[in-house]
């Protein structure tokens, strides 16, 4: 291991200022336990609510749409007693969405006696005329009271 003093330059001019687009702050009134979002090519803003089990639209305008995209525990008879480790969360659009609409969410599904998640589904939506549809499972993933799947990325 090398063995001596450093030296540090300080910078003598400051760095770029970076343009980055302006942001309005709004306040989503009467949300359900808001838990993830994801920002559309389109400028629409989707979010889940975690035990309502609902995927809401904020508009370019910032409004909320009224009408949810889609509501996930109604379609997979979800319903939670116990609020506990579980919920409809992760939300992430396909990197090819222009093209083929599909949004992907991450929710549990609670055991009827226990109240406890006891499986993370992974489910693919196609959007058809701003509204979420055809939801079809990918992936069911074991779950247990603390230990769930959460977040949901896609990648490139």
């Amino acid at each position: 291991m090398p063995s001596g003093t450093l030296t540090v330059k300080p910078l003598r001019s400051r760095p770029r200022q970076e343009k980055l687009p302006a942001f309005r702050a709004i306040k989503v009134a009467g949300a359900n336990y808001p838990a993830g979002l994801a920002a559309a090519p389109d400028g629409r803003i989707l979010y889940s609510e975690l035990w309502g089990g609902k995927i809401r639209v904020i508009r370019r305008d910032g409004s909320l749409d009224p009408k949810p995209w889609a509501n996930v525990n109604a379609r997979f008879g979800i319903r939670w007693v116990e609020f506990f480790h579980g919920g409809l969360s992760g939300i992430a659009f396909d990197p090819a969405f222009a093209r083929n609409h599909f949004v992907y969410v991450v929710t549990q599904v609670p055991d009827k006696k226990t109240g406890f998640a006891k499986k993370s589904l992974i489910v693919r939506f196609k959007e058809v005329k701003g509204r979420g549809r055809s939801p079809r499972i990918l992936l069911t993933i074991p779950a247990s009271k603390f230990d769930n799947t959460y977040s949901l990325v896609v990648g490139p």
